[in-house]
């Protein structure tokens, strides 16, 4: 957050240089110290965001982050989908592949610090659990794009596993016969 000096035509007093949190928005404005919880530039810009749902939202603001990994997955013809709001709970997950019903979430250090957010992500993870879908997490620095690097990897492990699978399956039916 900026500090600044603007002029009031009565006094010089000390303004805050935020930007809009509306996305499509975006514009820089200044507030007044007293009122520093604000987060957008004006009513309309608030009110125009609720009418988006939170992983619409999220999808709208986060999107760059996820370019990458949304190019790696589509030149692999693998389904996926970024800021997945899980059916039948209140979860979003940060990158889906929706083939392998595998999630992945990327986590920043303020994770590990605090207890209530371990405890959440634990029942988060426990939901796409019991729905059957993998969650494997990730640290990684705030707002940092992610690396494709990171998808090969979960990819790789999947095609080893279902190799692994296929190859106890097959030798169960060898057996059999």
């Amino acid at each position: 957050m900026k500090t600044f000096d603007f002029y009031q035509p009565t006094n010089l007093q000390k303004g805050i240089l935020k930007q809009c949190a509306n996305v499509s928005c975006g514009d820089w404005y200044t507030t007044n110290p007293k009122r520093e919880e604000t987060i957008f530039c004006s009513r309309s810009c608030q009110r125009a965001v609720h009418l988006l749902s939170a992983a619409e939202l999220l999808k709208k603001r986060e999107g760059e982050k996820y370019k990458d990994l949304m190019q790696l997955a589509e030149e692999l013809g693998i389904e996926c989908e970024y800021e997945y709001e899980l059916p039948g709970t209140s979860y979003i997950y940060d990158f889906a592949l929706l083939d392998y019903q595998v999630l992945l979430e990327f986590d920043g250090p303020d994770h590990a610090r605090h207890p209530k957010r371990l405890h959440r992500d634990r029942l988060k993870d426990g939901a796409a659990r019991s729905r059957g879908w993998l969650v494997f997490r990730y640290p990684t620095e705030p707002n940092a794009v992610i690396r494709p690097e990171r998808l090969l990897k979960v990819i790789h492990s999947l095609v080893l596993a279902s190799t692994l699978q296929a190859t106890q399956y097959w030798t169960k039916l060898q057996r059999a016969a």
